[in-house]
């Protein structure tokens, strides 16, 4: 079955891919200034720990321990595959019988959306991360009566 554009469900497919878009703006904003915060919260902690007791540690140190921390945190690569999944979604409601494919972009997009979770400390972007992962529960909830 080919969803045709006019087609409610196809509609409300498109829909919900753009409210997934809307809810994951704020993290591509919000996620590369989490590593900075990062960095001033170790600062932070290595002044009040360590400074008393007169221990300084070097930049390279800490430029170094910020570049593990700015690794783990970085969801830059899952925010570009939940947008090139988010595409390919809709480019396949154009295409005959397409609910299989639909199911597996489906997963892809909640299993991005896991990843965007426990990588991101932030408590703003698990708030959207939840979200999201309600609407891609509707789409695979949809993508069933789908061919």
């Amino acid at each position: 079955m080919r969803l045709a554009e006019g087609d409610a469900l196809a509609a409300d497919l498109r829909a919900t891919c753009r409210d997934i878009r809307e809810l994951a703006a704020p993290i591509v904003v919000r996620a590369p200034l989490l590593v900075e915060a990062r960095r001033d919260r170790l600062l932070g902690r290595l002044t009040s720990s360590l400074g008393p007791q007169g221990v300084t540690v070097s930049s390279a140190d800490v430029a170094r321990e910020v570049a593990l921390v700015a690794e783990r945190c970085d969801v830059s690569e899952e925010l570009v595959r939940l947008e090139s999944h988010l595409a390919q979604f809709e480019r396949l409601l154009e295409t005959e019988a397409p609910g299989r494919q639909l199911d597996f972009l489906a997963q892809e997009l909640g299993r991005e959306a896991n990843t965007i979770a426990s990588k991101s400390p932030d408590a703003a972007i698990a708030h959207a991360v939840v979200e999201i992962k309600a609407r891609i529960e509707r789409l695979r909830e949809q993508v069933q009566n789908v061919e």
